[in-house]
């Protein structure tokens, strides 16, 4: 599992992700929740969560993200890549055959910076 250091996983969220595993599904991804303080506005904040989850269809991403270790265990990320690392995991989950998913019911908040609002 891969979890960053400044987000809060929304209750039960292991079982949760747990029960999308399935044969072809290698990675679930819980949606972003963006905390941005002093921010109020309902709908920003839902098209942050959907402009997330467009993200992590395109390039994938690790905020909050159970993978199956299998897929994994002898995964070389190279070191010249100070980036986009997350986009390299779930690549390489693709290349073997399963798909990275997001889960409809797992999540974390993610706390931002209010300057990142401005």
């Amino acid at each position: 599992m891969f979890a960053d250091s400044d987000v809060i996983l929304c209750k039960d969220w292991f079982k949760k992700a747990e029960k999308y595993i399935d044969r072809d599904v290698g990675a679930v991804w819980g949606l972003n929740v963006d905390v941005i303080p002093n921010v109020k506005n309902k709908l920003f904040l839902k098209s942050l969560a959907l402009v997330a989850r467009e993200c992590f269809n395109l390039r994938g991403g690790m905020h909050n993200t159970l993978i199956q270790h299998e897929l994994v265990k002898d995964i070389k990320i190279p070191e010249q890549l100070h980036a986009y690392e997350d986009a390299y995991i779930v690549n390489w989950t693709r290349k073997k055959g399963y798909k990275p998913i997001v889960g409809d019911d797992v999540y974390c908040l993610h706390f931002r910076p209010s300057e990142d609002s401005n």
